[in-house]
């Protein structure tokens, strides 16, 4: 859901973004220090719910309503430091949808977040959870291509747009770097860790304590120090690791070894879908296309194997017809070229306008293909408010 936080007060604008995000399905577009401006400022960002920061229900009325009557459809969560129950109350009445303040617990902000995904999608519930998670594999078909970056980045937006249980797996055990400079929970493993503790791993909660958290994605990292044996003699064990992972997560995104390295043809053979990452010159092009040509070779077919442009530009010499003309394969994705949209994203992943993080959603919606309903519009009906609001209301009652 695309979301919009406007609140003044720094520490409250920054707790909300971060139990946004980590709950999932919710993608923060802005966080702005003031007023949206009703309609012509929310037409560009067109968001699904705006967090409004209010000082009680005077200002609340004064910021609410307005913003209400330009947008009809939009889903308001007013937001302030302490709110009685008669605050509450007048702020329903002014049109906000539900309301927010820091004292609300863990399993009530889980009941506010849950909420809020029913009314964007129609006030449906949700859909059951497949039986098995899908497993999409990101493939270097050179050294240094970016498949790392673009898996990191597919998979914090598959998080951020579904609301799904993402499982990060980094399979570069020479040189993997997913997950570094993250905290590490006590009893977290790595790749080759993981394989000595399948059977612990497939008891209850197994993941939560032995992976890594970033900001809702969990990531389970290749190990510190390279893997001084050849990995090819784990492919079998990984498939294992991956068809366990497949049945606690709804997505497994797996950065692979490069495409020359022993045993990679045989894991991506395993994958729902491998997208194999290119860059656009010319050297690596050709070498991309003898790499395409083994894998097709091999027993992937076109819909399971798609072809990535990475660091693309205006500058490029091969232009975005002369890519599949030397590749002999149409390119599904150009990925533009930004580091510094990248550095700005830090472990968050990537967020907002940027042609990037356009990019990135591109990659993530193609993957995860459910259909969403048009919202409807508010009803403030006490049934349709999450239980902390429910209960302040009952009480000022």
């Amino acid at each position: 859901m695309r979301t919009v936080i406007e609140v003044s007060e720094e520490d409250l604008a920054l707790e909300i973004r971060s139990r946004l995000e980590e709950e999932g399905g919710f993608e923060v577009v802005a966080t702005l220090e003031s007023s949206p401006g009703g309609g012509d400022s929310l037409a560009v960002l067109s968001p699904d719910v705006v967090f409004l920061g209010v000082d009680g229900p005077t200002e609340g009325l004064e910021r609410i309503s307005p913003l209400r009557a330009a947008n009809p459809h939009l889903l308001i969560v007013a937001c302030a430091k302490h709110l009685a129950g008669a605050e509450v109350v007048e702020l329903l009445r002014a049109g906000a949808t539900d309301c927010y303040h820091p004292g609300i617990c863990g399993e009530d902000f889980l009941d506010l977040a849950s909420r809020l995904r029913q009314r964007v999608r129609g006030g449906q519930k949700l859909p059951p959870a497949e039986p098995r998670g899908r497993t999409v594999g990101f493939l270097s078909l050179k050294p240094g291509a970016g498949a790392t970056t673009l898996a990191s980045q597919t998979a914090h937006a598959l998080r951020r747009q579904s609301g799904k249980r993402v499982l990060l797996v980094d399979l570069n055990l020479y040189s993997g770097t997913l997950g570094m400079g993250s905290e590490q929970p006590d009893g977290a493993l790595d790749v080759v860790s993981a394989l000595e503790q399948l059977p612990r791993l497939q008891s209850g909660g197994g993941w939560a304590h032995r992976t890594i958290l970033q900001h809702g994605l969990r990531i389970l990292p290749a190990p510190s120090l390279p893997y001084p044996d050849d990995p090819a003699l784990l492919v079998e064990s990984l498939l294992s690791l991956i068809a366990l992972a497949r049945k606690e997560f709804d997505w497994v995104i797996v950065d692979l070894p490069q495409a020359a390295a022993a045993g990679t043809l045989k894991l991506a053979l395993a994958l729902d879908q491998v997208i194999a990452v290119t860059t656009p010159e010319l050297p690596c092009l050709h070498l991309a296309r003898r790499r395409l040509e083994e894998f097709f070779r091999f027993g992937l077919t076109e819909p399971q194997l798609r072809v990535a442009a990475n660091r693309t530009g205006r500058r490029d010499l091969v232009s975005k017809e002369g890519l599949v003309s030397v590749l002999g394969r149409k390119v599904r994705w150009n990925i533009p070229n930004d580091y510094m949209a990248l550095h700005a994203a830090g472990e968050r992943g990537l967020s907002g306008e940027s042609a990037l993080a356009g990019a990135i959603r591109k990659i993530a919606l193609s993957l995860d293909s459910t259909e969403r309903p048009q919202p409807n519009p508010p009803d403030t009906r006490n049934t349709l408010l999450s239980a902390p609001v429910r209960a302040m209301v009952a009480h000022a009652n």
